[in-house]
């Protein structure tokens, strides 16, 4: 999940938050940085829903991205 704070303290809150929410699951930190940094988390499967809901009824529904890793790495194409 990406999450686009728009202030230095929302991306505190945002942080601690998450923190709060994975409470030792998964991992976050802040990408960018300078004012507009934004927020990159790693949430398990089974927590991306509630992650979603606490998120965007802070910050709304735009200001999440949800995105997935493939269950495989890297492949060759012949």
């Amino acid at each position: 999940c990406k999450i686009w704070p728009s202030t230095i303290t929302s991306i505190a809150i945002a942080l601690a938050i998450t923190e709060n929410y994975l409470n030792g699951r998964g991992t976050f930190r802040i990408q960018g940085g300078g004012f507009e940094g934004t927020i990159i988390s790693v949430v398990p499967n089974d927590m991306v829903d509630g992650y979603r809901e606490l998120v965007s009824s802070i910050y709304g529904e735009d200001a999440i991205l949800e995105v997935s890793i493939r269950p495989f790495g890297t492949k060759t194409i012949i």
